[in-house]
């Protein structure tokens, strides 16, 4: 969890079967969230939240049986989010305010 009245910033790469990733991030100031989180391998798990005001997120995961979550609430919102694999989970996006985003899912069953 991280908290504040400025901005606040994740950078994350796991490599490797099994991780899970899960933060939530806050903020009351004019400048807003960030986060870049990159997973490779199966198995993975990832769960960002993201309150206040323009908040950036871009997510990634290649790898089979992989699940990713998103949720932004605020307005300025913005959302890169790139699945490739098979047996991916169903897409779990919940945006609040205004927003603008881009979804890539590939890969077999």
């Amino acid at each position: 969890m991280q908290a504040g009245i400025g901005p606040t910033t994740i950078s994350a790469i796991q490599n490797g079967a099994g991780n899970v990733l899960r933060a939530s991030q806050t903020t009351l100031g004019v400048v807003g969230n960030g986060a870049g989180v990159v997973q490779s391998g199966s198995g993975n798990s990832l769960t960002l939240s993201q309150s206040g005001d323009d908040n950036r997120a871009a997510l990634a995961q290649n790898g089979d049986g992989n699940a990713m979550t998103a949720l932004q609430y605020g307005v300025g919102n913005r959302l890169a989010w790139v699945q490739q694999g098979s047996g991916l989970s169903d897409l779990g996006i919940v945006q609040d305010g205004g927003q603008s985003i881009s979804v890539t899912q590939t890969g077999g069953r």
